[in-house]
């Protein structure tokens, strides 16, 4: 499990990275990733769940949300 740990921990910290970057493709690739970890260790889920409730890790906030896509920029008005 704390291997697991680790290795969430390591590609959170590219989302966030990617985020601050502003880096939409990298915040895609980084957020698979994680939903592609969790996946592969689902036989961790209850053993990971009790370790979040004994450290007060809220579950809703251990793995970042799907980014959204980039809304378009407005365009300016023109001047008179």
């Amino acid at each position: 499990m704390a291997k697991f740990l680790l290795k969430q921990n390591e590609i959170a910290g590219r989302v966030v990275d990617a985020m601050m970057a502003k880096d939409v493709h990298g915040m895609n690739v980084a957020a698979q990733e994680l939903a592609d970890l969790n996946t592969a260790h689902q036989d961790l889920a209850e053993d990971i769940a009790k370790y979040k409730a004994n450290t007060g890790i809220d579950p809703a906030d251990a793995a970042p949300a799907a980014p959204e896509p980039a809304k378009p920029r407005r365009a300016r008005k023109p001047t008179k």
